[in-house]
């Protein structure tokens, strides 16, 4: 006699929704760490996670979600943010594949360890004020198309790693 199939149907789903869950609370925890790191964040005021329903931050202004509800867009142009991306964990964002944060104030160093955000396909870091060196690990996202770093404040020297960015479709826009 077979046992029956239902339990095990059940285990799955309950499974399948928690590491949903799981990866969606994650998001939302980095989103709002790296918000609460701001200096000027009012306009990321619908970031919250004060109730459950304010959690999900495919509710919240300037994030794409899939139909998994995983966090694959950050489109912020002139939100006139002002801070770093010091804390905004890219290891929580790994379905990220589009971050555009032009025209605001961020400053500091570009972190190396945006190269986490593996399925990135538009980068658009332009007109803030980064300064230092461009990461060479950038050279290690390799499903890119769109990089735009213009208009900062970043030493004059272009990793050879770039060149390992063979998607990039259009010339990048790499101006200091």
């Amino acid at each position: 006699m077979k046992p029956p199939q239902k339990p095990l149907t059940l285990l799955f789903f309950v499974l399948s929704f928690l590491t949903k869950s799981s990866a969606l609370n994650e998001a939302s925890e980095a989103l709002f760490k790296w918000k609460e790191s701001l200096e000027d964040s009012h306009s990321l005021d619908s970031w919250s996670i004060k109730s459950h329903d304010e959690t999900n931050p495919c509710k919240w202004v300037g994030i794409t979600c899939d139909s998994s509800h995983s966090v694959v867009e950050i489109n912020l142009p002139h939100f006139n943010l002002s801070g770093t991306l010091d804390d905004l964990d890219f290891t929580s964002l790994l379905n990220l594949t589009a971050l555009n944060l032009n025209g605001n104030f961020l400053h500091g160093p570009i972190p190396s360890n945006i190269s986490a955000l593996s399925k990135l396909t538009l980068l658009d870091l332009g007109n803030n004020g980064f300064i230092g060196a461009i990461p060479p690990e950038i050279g290690r996202l390799s499903e890119l198309i769109d990089l735009r770093l213009y208009s900062n404040f970043l030493n004059h020297t272009i990793p050879y790693q770039l060149g390992n960015l063979k998607k990039v479709q259009s010339q990048m826009q790499l101006v200091f």
